[in-house]
């Protein structure tokens, strides 16, 4: 193949996204999320059971892109960070790796190995129930994306300590650290319609053109 001195693109896949396709909202969060499993899953099964676990909210759109992936735009941009930060999310036992997504790459381009659990650590003594242990708890699983911090004014707030560390889920993890994604996401639903928000400025969502 004659390249004239230009870069040849030859043997190369190229993905395009048409304007408008695939449920893209503009001024949205926009969210691909990938179900982890090797079984078929059932787009309508998957949708209903996450917007039944977000409390089926206002002004959100899925699309069914293929290759286990769904497509949601939310209005509500605080609420759908509100989801990402809770996660990952399970339908069945499977897990769900929700990614932001900008349109100006590909939706199949979005890698969705790495993801961040919620860990649940019980049976500490009071002594060791603080940040500082949870840290070094976390930074022994993987990368530390966040700590709560069990004392609020010096009063023991819950009897465990919850840390969010991210890691690649195809990686294996040691028995004393499994993560519990049902256990874990129970927690997190009970909490989430009624936590106030303090974080969203650690989740940068790339706003879509207008």
């Amino acid at each position: 193949m004659t390249t004239y001195g230009l870069e040849s693109i030859d043997g190369r896949v190229i993905s395009f996204n048409k304007e408008g396709e695939l449920g893209y909202i503009a001024g949205c969060l926009n969210l691909v999320g990938k179900v982890i499993t090797e079984k078929e899953t059932s787009f309508k099964m998957c949708k209903n059971a996450l917007l039944g676990m977000w409390g089926n909210p206002q002004g959100v759109a899925v699309t069914d892109i293929g290759r286990k992936k769904l497509l949601f735009s939310f209005k509500d941009i605080k609420k759908g960070l509100q989801i990402v930060r809770n996660g990952p999310w399970n339908i069945r036992g499977n897990l769900i790796n929700l990614q932001l997504w900008s349109e100006r790459e590909s939706v199949f381009d979005v890698n969705h190995d790495y993801m961040e659990f919620w860990i649940q650590v019980h049976g500490l003594p009071l002594d060791y129930m603080n940040k500082e242990i949870a840290t070094k708890v976390g930074n022994m699983m993987g990368i530390v994306a966040e700590v709560e911090n069990p004392l609020v004014d010096g009063i023991l707030r819950r009897s465990f300590l919850r840390i969010k560390v991210g890691s690649s889920w195809k990686s294996s993890w040691r028995n004393e650290g499994e993560v519990d994604p049902a256990r874990e996401q129970q927690h997190n639903k009970k909490e989430s319609d009624d936590k106030q928000e303090t974080g969203e400025s650690a989740i940068r969502a790339e706003q879509c053109p207008q």
